[in-house]
């Protein structure tokens, strides 16, 4: 398995009206590093932004500017956007991204939207409406989502909700990481399969990160309680491990992932959202601290023996 060295706490947003730096998704870029992230208005609302690094992991330019504008009213994503994963197609870079909408039984909805761009900055929209569909197997919300292709097929590994529970008058939701099938990474196939299952006392997987190391592959994800984990840091987000041979049997080996919270830092109390990008010599790990990125983004390194 890898091992991993926290390096630093890269970027912390500091946008006037905005917090968090949440759920960052990396492209290469040349020699650039382009990393997206969603940051919350001062109505909560997420909203789609970048940066970029240079291969040191210092900061080259901060993208000011939303890469997409909220839904119309009614849509899947009238009340927020997130980046979720970022993809190259042939000459098309997809932007795959949670929309958001809030409901008054629970507290909100989410589903999958993509936008496309030939310069990865400046996106469009493909659809007003999520390319994934409610089912009778799946009729709540779809979440985070990360592509890897093999051979001719895309495979979308994707947060898909059980259900809610409720303790104290609120609900929370409960899910796990599914698998979608693609022959073009626009019209997807949901197969029902589970990758990742929850595991007593559980609550929810989420933003699954996969690359092939050697003969396997191994899949970095966040997994949390079922309640009590926003601030609770016994409770809270950490990042788990599994492997597979073959991308749909996964075997979970979370022992084996080598970092935990720090002390008294930006990540003391969860550690969230892994996002593997490879370079030559190493691997680099971006993911959120305290507060689910209210106190930033961070990365961690595993060098390539």
């Amino acid at each position: 398995m890898l091992f991993w060295e926290k390096k630093k706490l890269l970027f912390k947003n500091k946008k006037k009206n905005f917090t968090h730096t949440q759920l960052p998704v990396s492209i290469k870029l040349g020699k650039t590093i382009r990393i997206f992230y969603s940051s919350r208005d001062k109505f909560g609302r997420s909203n789609p932004f970048c940066l970029d690094l240079s291969e040191n992991l210092k900061i080259t330019k901060i993208h000011h500017k939303p890469l997409l504008n909220l839904g119309d009213p009614g849509t899947f994503d009238d009340m927020g956007i997130m980046p979720t994963c970022i993809f190259k197609i042939k000459n098309l870079y997809y932007l795959y991204y949670i929309g958001w909408n809030v409901r008054k039984n629970v507290p909100y909805s989410n589903n999958l939207g993509l936008a496309v761009s030939k310069d990865c900055l400046n996106f469009k929209k493909l659809y007003k409406s999520p390319i994934l569909q409610k089912t009778n197997l799946e009729p709540y919300f779809f979440g985070t989502a990360n592509i890897y292709k093999k051979n001719k097929t895309y495979l979308m590994f994707y947060l898909s909700c059980n259900g809610w529970l409720k303790k104290k008058k609120k609900y929370e939701p409960i899910y796990d990481i599914k698998i979608a099938k693609s022959k073009n990474g626009i019209n997807w196939y949901q197969t029902g399969l589970t990758a990742i299952k929850l595991k007593n006392g559980e609550g929810g997987i989420s933003s699954s990160s996969i690359i092939k190391y050697k003969n396997d592959y191994l899949m970095y994800y966040s997994v949390r309680k079922k309640f009590d984990y926003r601030k609770n840091k016994k409770n809270s987000y950490r990042i788990g491990l599994a492997k597979s041979k073959n991308l749909y049997n996964w075997s979970r080996t979370d022992k084996k992932f080598n970092l935990d919270l720090s002390k008294n830092s930006w990540d003391s109390e969860m550690m969230a959202y892994p996002n593997i990008l490879k370079l030559k010599k190493s691997y680099l790990m971006f993911y959120n601290g305290n507060g689910f990125g209210k106190s930033g983004l961070g990365v961690a390194v595993a060098k390539i023996k």
